[in-house]
């Protein structure tokens, strides 16, 4: 009936804990796309200045084999039905005051941000920060201090327009851009090899024309593509025989399911973080994708069932690996194979035309986002949940309420910002964390109109 059994975002989704409040949190809902998507999912753009930086429901491009294009519909679908369950009594990640994600480092993650703006607080050789030039880092943040608002907000919520503060440089510069290529393997053999290591029975299908492969064995399906790697095993998943009970298992597989909830692994104890780092390296190392400069973090929620190990080369801007576990051991993995390559020096914008662009509508729809901040909301703790709005009272004829914000940017910092382009190629490339009064962040692509072609 259905052709989605294979869909990991839905399966997470759908696996989402009860409510513990009365609102979705956000922050909760982007990671588990961004972290439970098999094939490098992408996450959604954090423009600035529109409410497209806030918007739970946005849409997240994901370049994936099994459908040979983008599945952007498919998980803007899936993002739109967990907010639909969230309204009916279900929040994706529910968080309420005593319930903040308690993110556990145990090697750091580019979570301490450069708002000073200094050189020497650039993250990493490859972070816009170290790629500008002198003189184009903010100087005047220092008396900022966090950037945590009082409400303990990240990002923007709602249209909000930007002006300038008189402390924003009018100068620009240039950055270097970086774009990831097909890593040199072959499907196929790859697949087959980690399918040996893991013990794994079953034929590689490819896909004919495309740099894809899969191998669906039981409850267990593992996927590569150019660039990316996936794997996923619904019997170690904490919601198993919750998800793959008899009617649920006769929609996904029409009555052939090939495993049903009565083999689900039974789950102990979640790992300690040394533990968990632990179990994702051994599980890694049947890839034999080389780990030796990967630092790795854990993520965990307070009485989530599952935790997060993320693993970062030092030289990426984002997590290049993705494993979840469960008290029965790996449930999820994905990552990426691909290697950067420089393009060269592009001109950048001032931070000053920075916030002018943050309002313009041509980057506003599917801008640039930037790993940095993701890791840093998460590790927010929230100190004042969000309340619902009191009930407008309209009246005939009355004004339609149809709030904006206004915010003036008092800080602009050079990061390393990623940019999905429509054939799913990633761009790592220069974009300004602005910082308004209140302490919430918008991104803004830096490269200048003359560094990009707008033909449709």
């Amino acid at each position: 009936m259905f052709d989605d059994h294979d869909d990991e975002a839905l399966h997470r989704l759908r696996a989402a804990d009860p409510a513990r409040g009365a609102h979705p949190d956000q922050a909760s809902l982007r990671r588990r796309l961004m972290d439970r998507t098999p094939l490098g999912l992408r996450a959604a753009g954090l423009t600035g200045g529109s409410s497209a930086g806030a918007d739970p429901d946005r849409a997240v491009r994901v370049q994936d084999g099994t459908t040979r294009g983008s599945r952007s519909t498919l998980v803007a679908a899936a993002a739109a039905a967990a907010l639909a369950i969230a309204a009916g009594g279900y929040a994706v990640g529910a968080q309420t005051a005593d319930d903040a994600p308690g993110g556990t480092g145990v090697a750091a993650t580019g979570t301490d941000d450069d708002r000073s703006g200094t050189p020497d607080h650039a993250a990493g050789e490859d972070s816009a920060s170290g790629m500008a030039e002198p003189g184009i880092q903010d100087e005047y943040a220092d008396d900022q201090g966090s950037a945590e608002s009082a409400t303990g907000s990240y990002y923007p919520y709602g249209p909000t327009v930007l002006s300038a503060g008189p402390e924003l440089s009018t100068e620009g510069g240039t950055g270097e851009v970086k774009v990831l290529r097909a890593a040199d393997v072959d499907p196929v053999e790859f697949l087959s090899s980690w399918a040996a290591e893991l013990g794994v029975e079953g034929d590689v299908e490819e896909m004919e024309g495309d740099d894809y492969a899969d191998l669906t064995s039981g409850a267990i399906y593992l996927s590569l593509s150019s660039t990316d790697f996936s794997y996923s095993n619904m019997l170690t998943d904490p919601y198993c025989e919750e998800m793959y009970g008899e009617s649920t298992l006769d929609i996904f597989f029409g009555g052939s399911a090939p495993f049903s909830g009565e083999d689900c692994l039974p789950a102990g104890d979640l790992p300690s973080d040394e533990e968990a780092i632990a179990q994702a390296q051994e599980f890694m190392a049947t890839t034999g994708i080389p780990l030796d400069d990967v630092e790795w973090s854990v993520y965990r929620y307070e009485d989530d069932p599952q935790m997060n190990v993320s693993g970062r080369r030092p030289d990426r801007p984002a997590n290049t690996i993705e494993v979840t576990l469960s008290g029965a051991g790996v449930s999820g993995a994905y990552g990426s194979l691909g290697e950067y390559e420089s393009l060269g020096e592009y001109p950048l914008l001032s931070p000053a035309e920075a916030v002018e662009r943050a309002s313009d509508p041509r980057f506003t729809w599917a801008g640039v986002w930037i790993p940095e901040l993701d890791d840093e909301a998460l590790m927010l703790e929230e100190t004042d949940p969000a309340q619902a709005p009191e009930r407008f009272e309209l009246t005939a004829g009355s004004p339609i309420p149809y709030p904006v914000n206004e915010a003036t940017i008092v800080d602009a910092t050079l990061k390393t910002g990623i940019l999905s382009l429509d054939d799913g190629t990633e761009v790592a490339v220069p974009a300004y964390d602005l910082v308004d009064e209140d302490g919430l962040h918008h991104a803004v692509l830096a490269l200048s109109e003359e560094a990009l072609d707008f033909t449709p």
